[in-house]
């Protein structure tokens, strides 16, 4: 079948890849060849490999090849690019900022080599052999490059931008420029091939690619909508394996949809819309329809199974109306610019707040008891010990109290071994820091810069401490992170409160397990209530707390669960008035 001419203004959008130089290859142009310098690869070195495969799509972008050398030869070598990505993934995956100088290295070379294999599969795209019909012996008409292997070529241009997007998300990089006018006009020449919708059949063992064209283009254009640059890399994953796996949640059309929520329009380089702008008709516009992947969403944040895939319902309540209404500022920003002192995690606050950075320290000595304590059997607690022999830390619920029971059928110790071993004095740890510059700030926060010579100590959601000239510190969390150009972070903050005191929680009949939280006093003439902020739930929120601030213990009843995450849990208190 003879397919639709591509018209020449969707690969005038496309980059020129015309070689500049003609490149040695590493090896002979054939598929055996390949396949030798291939097997000589180190399977464990990422940078070498990286090296490498530098070097073999430069050479095949470069090097006058015809068409099909060039489409056999980077098939040849596209797994090996999804294993070197896979370990970049890894490489970066729970990281801090700014990058340190080997993960900013590995991270450029990730992008040159993905640019190298989009430039590839475009100059193919763009080729005469890709475009162009011949006739057979019997005069009828046979494409140089059939459908499907066109289907495979903008299926893999397409994929490599996915693969792009996913790894700019893990490292806060903001994407190229010119990246939907590329892939627009990629889903314009499939429509023209009718092969966006067709099932390439490749790739099914590769975990970042969707099945189609039409729905890689889903998910790239869905992962933008999704602003991940407030998410930890952990759920960056996530939200990207929700697009990869449920492309049918995601329903398009050329014809405007009754329940549309954006809309695109293929002929022009922008980027996805929301439906409310939308103003006139055009026959280059596709329609989405989100409702089926709102719903599939939120019922993933309900779900408690977890053979499924299983998201925190937090980052449910902040990805949902990415996918449902327009971003807007709640604030205005005002220029303000000062230089400003971060803490940037729960213990670097907590150390701040503590004198001498000793707070465990301070805690023991404070509420050693000051009476001889009855004992009998009634006194006796009876807990499993762990694997590590210790014991009161980590029973924090009947489920630990199981989980301890069944290790320690495998971890049988005696006595001896118990009183003997010595435990481990932690010694405690600087308080760390760093310097940044506030460039402006709303009602709800600031924006600063972190330069790149900096100790890699910041990760998006996480909550900071901010010491404005040496007065009190001011708790915020990351509500964005983005990693620039020149590797300087830049991050906008959300402030929680404007001054936070260090407590400890120290109910004396154990009802409730010891621990540091931040005390955040309540501002009467904004109703706001007093506060704490930890790193977990607690066991039991029916319980009265006996909170220690300032060496004093006040007595709080738990109001309400404001927010927890996989870095704080946020509750309000109600203070309790003492008896007498």
């Amino acid at each position: 079948m003879n397919n639709k001419p591509i018209h020449p203004v969707f690969l005038n959008r496309l980059r020129d890849t015309a070689p500049t130089q003609d490149v040695t290859l590493p090896f002979t142009p054939t598929v055996d060849g390949i396949d030798v310098w291939l097997q000589n690869l180190p399977a464990l070195n990422v940078t070498i490999i990286g090296d490498n495969l530098e070097r073999a799509s430069n050479a095949i972008l470069s090097s006058a090849l015809n068409t099909h050398q060039k489409f056999a030869l980077t098939e040849r070598i596209t797994s090996n690019l999804y294993i070197y990505f896979d370990e970049c993934i890894k490489e970066v995956l729970d990281t801090k900022f700014p990058l340190n100088n080997k993960l900013v290295a590995l991270t450029e070379k990730l992008f040159l080599i993905l640019d190298n294999f989009i430039g590839i599969y475009i100059s193919i795209i763009k080729s005469k052999e890709f475009q162009s019909n011949q006739f057979d012996n019997n005069k009828a008409v046979k494409a140089i490059i059939n459908q499907q292997q066109q289907a495979v070529i903008i299926h893999r241009a397409m994929s490599m931008f996915g693969l792009q997007q996913l790894f700019s998300s893990m490292a806060y990089r903001p994407s190229a420029i010119n990246t939907w006018s590329e892939i627009n006009a990629l889903l314009c020449i499939a429509k023209a091939n009718n092969s966006d919708e067709r099932e390439t059949g490749l790739d099914k063992h590769c975990q970042y690619i969707s099945p189609t064209i039409i729905d890689e283009f889903k998910k790239i254009n869905f992962t933008h909508l999704s602003l991940l640059n407030r998410f930890r890399q952990r759920d960056i994953l996530n939200v990207h394996s929700i697009l990869n796996n449920e492309p049918s949640s995601i329903i398009t059309s050329e014809e405007k949809l009754e329940h549309a929520s954006f809309f695109i329009d293929l002929h022009k380089d922008t980027e996805i819309t929301n439906i409310a702008t939308y103003s006139e008709a055009a026959t280059s516009i596709l329609f989405f329809e989100s409702e089926k992947l709102v719903q599939y969403v939120s019922d993933l944040g309900l779900t408690n199974n977890k053979k499924s895939l299983a998201i925190n319902r937090s980052i449910v309540q902040k990805l949902l109306p990415c996918w449902q209404k327009p971003h807007v500022r709640q604030f205005s920003r005002n220029e303000d610019a000062k230089d400003i002192t971060i803490y940037p995690g729960f213990s670097n606050i907590v150390n701040k707040l503590s004198p001498n950075d000793t707070p465990r320290a301070k805690f023991a000595s404070k509420l050693a008891p000051e009476k001889d304590t009855p004992f009998g059997l009634s006194n006796v607690e009876v807990v499993p010990i762990d694997r590590d022999r210790y014991t009161h830390g980590t029973i924090r619920s009947e489920k630990d109290f199981v989980r301890n029971v069944k290790e320690s059928r495998h971890n049988v110790v005696n006595a001896d071994q118990i009183w003997s071993k010595k435990p481990t004095i932690s010694k405690p740890n600087n308080t760390q820091h760093l310097g940044a510059t506030q460039k402006n700030s709303s009602a709800s926060g600031f924006m600063f810069t972190v330069s790149a010579d900096n100790k890699p100590l910041l990760q998006a959601a996480e909550l900071i401490g901010i010491e404005h000239n040496k007065t009190s510190l001011e708790l915020a969390i990351i509500r964005r992170l983005d990693n620039t150009v020149n590797e300087a972070v830049s991050l906008g903050v959300e402030l929680i409160a404007p001054n936070i005191k260090l407590a400890i929680i120290c109910n004396t009949d154990k009802s409730i397990r010891s621990r540091e939280v931040l005390f955040l006093p309540g501002i009467e003439r904004i109703h706001q209530p007093d506060a704490i902020i930890g790193l977990s739930l607690l066991e039991n929120t029916r319980l009265t707390l006996e909170l220690k601030i300032d060496d004093r213990i006040e007595l709080y009843d738990i109001s309400k669960l404001v927010e927890t995450n996989s870095v704080f849990t946020h509750y309000t208190l109600q203070k309790v008035i003492k008896e007498g």
